[in-house]
């Protein structure tokens, strides 16, 4: 209808983040929405440096995404899994702080229009995780 606007208020929510350290695992939890809420719709997740703007040099995280369907009527839980490789932290890491022993880098979460690069909502998370 004309002039008809869609809330976007709560279409995902992150949840928590922890780390298994004897496999070098660090989990990031979302919550999504699913079913008819959902349809022609997309998620999208980047990872980027602590700025949230600028990529990651250094390390190659390459994320598992494990959906759980059915969380409840209409939403689902996203489970994001980063295998941290320690060969390639070292001072040209740009989302790693020797002294510390800290990853520090920032997840964007992007809800697109399907077929589409039309952000409709984008959420900002710092994640920061001692291994």
């Amino acid at each position: 209808m004309e002039g008809e606007v869609e809330a976007l208020a709560y279409e995902f929510s992150y949840l928590r983040h922890s780390n298994i350290k004897n496999r070098d695992e660090i989990i990031v939890e979302y919550e999504i929405r699913d079913g008819e809420k959902a349809r022609g719709r997309e998620y999208q997740f980047k990872e980027l440096a602590l700025d949230c703007s600028s990529p990651i040099t250094g390390i190659t995280l390459n994320p598992t995404y494990n959906r759980m369907i059915d969380k409840w009527p209409g939403w689902s839980q996203m489970n994001i899994i980063y295998n941290i490789d320690k060969t390639q932290l070292s001072n040209t890491t740009s989302i790693w702080n020797a002294t510390t022993g800290m990853l520090s880098w920032c997840i964007a979460v992007q809800l697109i229009e399907s077929n589409s690069t039309k952000v409709l909502m984008e959420e900002l998370n710092i994640i920061r995780n001692v291994i």
